[in-house]
């Protein structure tokens, strides 16, 4: 009796009006789920000894919580956005037919072509399709390739 007298003096105070100790209880258990309290720790603030009996108890889905989630699973299943004008760094080197071109981020990408110009947009075109829909690597910084006698690094924008 004390307690709920204390209770309903302490709703009066706030301005709340009359609410039940449990809906109160309701409202605790799903607002602090909702701030991403773990079931365990506010099953033993209730004072209850099975968690399930919390969750299903004193727990509520919001709408809003419930589209937030949707929003979740949405970002992880859809296909990523290529940055644009990412640069990825090319090595090149003289060949005999004229230059081999190895795209450093991409150990299967390499173009062989008579001019560097030529190279460069193949080059280019063979990224572009490999990342397409994927999770681009980061490019490697410049500072990183180690380059042989002979080799230089070319930067290709896709």
């Amino acid at each position: 009796r004390n307690f709920k007298k204390f209770y309903d003096e302490m709703l009066q105070a706030a301005g709340l009006g009359h609410f039940t100790f449990h809906a109160l209880r309701h409202t605790f258990a799903s607002r602090a789920m909702e701030q991403t309290m773990d079931a365990k720790t506010l099953s033993t603030i209730l004072g209850h000894t099975d968690v399930a009996f919390t969750l299903n108890t004193y727990t509520h889905v919001l709408d809003s919580h419930k589209r937030e989630r949707m929003k979740l699973m949405e970002e992880l299943f859809a296909p990523p956005v290529l940055q644009q004008n990412q640069t990825y760094p090319v090595v090149v080197s003289v060949s005999p037919n004229g230059y081999i071109m190895n795209a450093v981020d991409f150990e299967d990408l390499c173009v062989e072509a008579d001019n560097i110009q030529n190279g460069l947009s193949c080059i280019q075109t063979a990224i572009t399709q490999k990342i397409a829909g994927t999770f681009p690597p980061s490019p490697t910084p410049h500072n990183d390739i180690i380059v042989q006698p002979g080799e230089f690094i070319v930067v290709v924008n896709v």
